[in-house]
């Protein structure tokens, strides 16, 4: 448990916010199940909340000794993109035409 602990706060921390326009106050979040045992498989799941956000990116950080990345889902729809690049990722509005400017989940890692 303190493990899963220590990587969502890593994952969170090292989760870099890029606006295309000045959004003072976005802001992530990361959460997963509270209770984890060896052998489990969880999902974990990002969400960005601010206003007139157009892209974003940043990276996954975990214990690749203690927990496998197996995927990834986008769950932000289109005409967002969301991208992984190894531990790295970019999501972006590819039309620029939908901001996010609410608390809108961006992606699932299981």
């Amino acid at each position: 448990m303190k493990r899963l602990l220590a990587i969502l706060l890593t994952l969170a921390i090292c989760m870099g916010l890029m606006s295309l326009t000045v959004s003072a106050a976005a802001s992530a979040s990361v959460s997963g199940p509270d209770t984890v045992r060896a052998g489990d498989t969880i999902t974990v799941t990002f969400k960005l909340n601010g206003s007139n956000i157009y892209g974003i990116t940043g990276a996954l950080s975990y214990d690749s000794k203690q927990v496998t990345l197996s995927s990834t889902t986008q769950k932000i729809k289109s005409p967002w993109a969301v991208e992984f690049n190894g531990d790295k990722f970019v999501a972006y509005d590819n039309n620029l035409s939908s901001p996010i400017n609410k608390n809108t989940t961006i992606f699932t890692a299981k």
